[in-house]
């Protein structure tokens, strides 16, 4: 059987190159883990900025659609309103046309003893002629 002796020197040695492989090797684990959380961070401060902008523009684009919504239905409205005043003036129009009517025939167009006006109309222009 064989007895291996160690020797100190190389063993301190090895032990201190393996301590230093893992005190490199968790300083760049921190490092990179830090580095990434620090990036998601960012990441997700950014991505939450232009959703929460998004959602202002929305809601401003909601409100503004209301506005046009209410103007649209006032406008309308009042255009229906419009609408049956005309059509009660032309009704009062035609009214007045009617009663405007009746006087003519009753006060303005006379009537010849002997029959209708353009009985006696073309009766006057014949002597007339003649």
């Amino acid at each position: 059987m064989e007895t291996t002796t160690l020797n100190p020197v190389e063993m301190s040695r090895s032990i201190s190159e393996y301590g230093f492989m893992i005190v490199a090797s968790a300083c760049f684990l921190f490092t990179s883990i830090t580095t990434i959380f620090l990036f998601y961070r960012w990441y997700s401060k950014i991505l939450g900025s232009i959703v929460d902008d998004s959602r202002q523009s929305q809601k401003e684009i909601s409100e503004t659609m209301k506005n046009f919504l209410l103007s649209t239905k006032e406008l309308l409205y009042l255009l229906k309103e419009y609408n049956r005043l005309l059509e009660e003036q032309a009704e009062r129009q035609k009214e007045q046309g009617r009663m405007l009517e009746e006087i003519w025939e009753r006060v303005i167009t006379p009537k010849s003893p002997k029959g209708d006006f353009e009985e006696s109309l073309s009766s006057h222009s014949r002597q007339v002629n003649l």
